[in-house]
């Protein structure tokens, strides 16, 4: 028979190994260049989203204020009088799309015609800061900071953190088209 605490140390360490992975990849921001690369090679797909969602705020799917479709949230709720129910098929296709992009928490509809593709978030609301990056449609470039990296380091600090704020780095030759970093407290 081993020895039980041989056995009890090699438990210990493979459970400390799967929780390091697991918050890793939890915890893990993608970077500006492999969403930009995400975006340039799954461009087709973007572009489809983006006529899907100005297709179906015109049949009366999406309402005009901001709205999420997620997969993990299931289909948009009929909010109210002049907002239809989303058909299943056309939210299948939503998240169809989603996994060929490799898009993790769906995307944000605003009032306007900004559309947020959420890559990744970091973070817990309630004790630490949180932090979405993706990619944003956003025709209207009022009140957004433009930048040229989203790297911590070169984005204004505030207490040791980065400072809450909606960050944009342009993908060059798409006018309309940006990586963003979303920080709040």
């Amino acid at each position: 028979m081993r020895n039980p605490i041989i056995i009890g140390a090699a438990l210990l360490m493979l459970c400390v190994s799967i929780f390091a992975g697991i918050i890793y990849f939890w915890l893990h921001l993608p970077s500006d260049d492999s969403i930009i690369a995400t975006f340039r090679s799954h461009r087709t797909e973007f572009d489809k989203i983006l006529t899907m969602v100005r297709d179906d705020r015109a049949h009366g799917w999406i309402p005009a204020h901001p709205v999420r479709i997620d997969p993990s949230w299931g289909r948009p709720d009929k909010v109210d009088s002049r907002t239809k129910e989303m058909p299943l098929e056309r939210f299948d296709e939503y998240v169809r799309l989603f996994h060929s992009i490799g898009l993790r928490h769906g995307l944000t509809v605003g009032s306007g015609e900004e559309v947020t593709f959420n890559f990744a978030v970091r973070g817990l609301l309630v004790i630490a800061p949180c932090t979405y990056v993706g990619i944003v449609y956003k025709p209207d470039k009022r009140g957004r900071e433009i930048v040229d990296s989203l790297s911590e380091k070169r984005l204004p600090q505030k207490d040791g953190h980065i400072a809450a704020g909606l960050y944009l780095r342009p993908i060059e030759s798409e006018p309309d088209w940006f990586v963003y970093r979303y920080e709040f407290d």
